[in-house]
């Protein structure tokens, strides 16, 4: 493909043709601008934003402002012998109109041709990168039209901070699956890779949960599954045993309630015979307190001194029988009391015995026996035993699963790098000349030649540059400029497509001036050399004269396609500002 002409529906637009080979944009500072004015916001990077989404490209931000509503662009373009006209406009953005011979695409021409966007893209990735291929189908993570072309026309300010990426954060799989396909390697295997470590992945991170005890569901490891299993399966054992030895008896209830009358009963003897025993011995506590000597008054007083006449004498007589009378009955009561209380006490000890041996009947019933609805207690149990096991082995079958997916993916892995590096071998040919052509660019930069290497493990490919130097951003930068270089030259000699590399002002930031004069003639010594186009877009200011050829020099002119100037807003791309 080559770009003929970049033209738009507003006449303030400055049209832009395109030459083979070298193309120079340049932004110069006019000679009556004053410091507030810059060569900034010219137009240098919106032409490129303007080319890429004639191309299909989602519109830039610049694109998106109020500003560009009705502005309609027109690129003309050569694809071998034919010439295109792709016009898109900012208003109508899902629909690209395309004027030429369709048939080359396998489109018979109908009317003004419009077609969706998705449909353009599907063209141009089938013509420019054989993008036809079966195995696209229905595939994830595969190599597209605007991926690939992006290597080609970067866009962004990330776009230039890695050559095997063109925008912040791309993800791993891209990286690898377009430069792997760009460089003519497998970049199907690139893809299985990228999934299966996807898998193991997500296995990984859920296993690692589950041992962590984050997942409930699980409840642990498969070992600890395994011993709380032995504890419930012990525990099933006994009551399932029990179960199975289980009697039940109709009466169960009845009998149980008769027996706890009878030991309600035996329990109240009991405390009859306690409580007799403890006043018997109270009795005969009382009973040896009890004198037998009768009682002499006149003894007592006589002893002290004192005589008392006949008639007292008679009294007092009298007092000492009714005192031994008292005694007498005393004793009497006590020992009936005694003999009462034993009495009943053996009453009640065979009232007791007979209880007992009556509750021990119906007591062998209930240790032989069951009631029904305890049984169906046990058996509830022994169920939600049964459950609980079965659970458990549904988890260590889940969690054993989990763990053998594992291995096999990682041996699906193992499997896939073996295949990678195989197909690198067989490759390595055609990749020995990618590599020759990125080193070759960076020696004709730099005095120590730089180096391309890629790599196989099971983190994919790793596609590595390196230059001497390469700390700081301007050899970061110069180092995209080699593979960007390498990839239009790779594609034109070895693929046989041609298709045109662009490079705005971004990729000379913060280079050394010298290594500046050294790219803009290897990039035009390329493109001439090999036909094909190369656009880039500089301020005048940052032109190394002092560094560049004679050669070069005194052709700038020849080879600049267009030229800003910072005088006014005619002098930008759009002729408007905003």
């Amino acid at each position: 493909m080559k770009l003929i002409k970049i033209s738009a529906n507003k006449s303030s637009f400055k049209t832009v043709t395109f030459r083979d080979g070298f193309n120079f944009i340049i932004a110069e500072k006019d000679k009556t601008s004053g410091d507030k004015d810059s060569t900034n916001g010219l137009g240098k990077s919106l032409l490129l934003e303007i080319i890429d989404f004639c191309l299909g490209s989602n519109p830039s931000e610049t694109l998106k402002k109020d500003e560009m509503k009705d502005w309609t662009f027109y690129l003309d373009i050569k694809l071998n012998d034919d010439i295109f006209t792709l016009t898109r406009s900012v208003d109508n953005q899902g629909e690209i109109t395309i004027h030429g011979n369709l048939d080359i695409f396998g489109i018979s021409n109908k009317g003004d041709n419009t077609l969706s966007t998705d449909a353009l893209k599907a063209i141009f990735g089938n013509y420019l990168f054989g993008l036809n291929d079966a195995r696209l189908e229905n595939k994830k993570n595969k190599p597209s039209y605007r991926s690939l072309i992006s290597y080609f026309m970067r866009t962004g300010a990330d776009a230039f901070s890695d050559p095997f990426t063109y925008f912040a954060k791309q993800p791993t799989w891209s990286k690898q699956v377009n430069n792997a396909y760009l460089l003519g390697l497998d970049w199907e295997l690139s893809t299985k890779l990228s999934q299966l470590k996807l898998k193991l992945e997500k296995l990984d991170t859920a296993n690692s949960a589950i041992k962590n005890g984050a997942l409930d569901d699980f409840g642990g490891t498969v070992g600890e599954l395994e011993s709380e299993k032995i504890n419930l399966q012990t525990k099933l054992d006994i009551k399932a045993e029990r179960l199975k030895s289980f009697q039940v008896h109709e009466d169960y209830r009845e009998i149980q309630s008769t027996a706890n009358i009878l030991t309600e009963r035996i329990h109240n003897f009991l405390n009859t015979t306690t409580i007799n025993s403890q006043i018997i011995e109270k009795y005969k506590c009382d009973l040896g307190n009890e004198k037998d000597e009768n009682l002499r008054v006149e003894q007592i007083y006589r002893e002290v001194g004192v005589i008392f006449g006949e008639s007292l004498l008679h009294e007092l007589a009298d007092v000492e029988q009714f005192h031994n009378q008292v005694v007498t009955n005393r004793r009497d009561y006590l020992k009936s009391e005694i003999d009462s209380l034993s009495q009943d006490n053996i009453d009640l000890q065979k009232k007791i015995a007979a209880l007992s041996k009556e509750r021990s009947t119906y007591m062998e019933i209930l240790d032989s026996h069951g009631a029904l609805d305890e049984h169906a207690l046990l058996q509830n149990e022994v169920s939600k035993e049964r459950a609980k096991i079965s659970d458990i082995e549904s988890k260590i079958s889940r969690l054993t699963e989990i763990e053998e997916l594992i291995s096999n993916l990682r041996v699906d892995i193992e499997k896939m790098v073996s295949k990678m590096r195989r197909d690198y071998s067989e490759r390595l040919p055609t990749i020995a000349t990618a590599v020759k052509m990125f080193n070759l660019n960076s020696e004709y930069l730099y005095a120590q030649p730089g180096t391309m290497s890629i790599d196989i493990s099971k983190e994919g490919y790793k596609f590595k540059v390196d230059i001497k130097k390469s700390g700081s951003n301007g050899v970061g930068n110069m180092k995209v400029l080699c593979y960007d270089l390498m990839l239009a030259e790779y594609w034109k000699t070895v693929v046989k497509k041609e298709i045109p590399l662009f490079h705005d002002s971004r990729i000379f930031a913060d280079v050394d001036p010298r290594q500046i004069a050294k790219a803009l003639e290897l990039a035009k010594l390329k493109s001439e050399s090999l036909d094909f186009q190369y656009i880039c877009s500089m301020n005048s200011s940052y032109i190394p004269n002092t560094y560049l050829s004679d050669d070069f020099k005194n052709t700038v002119e020849d080879y600049t396609v267009i030229k800003y100037h910072d005088r006014d807003e005619t002098g930008s791309l759009l002729g408007i500002t905003f």
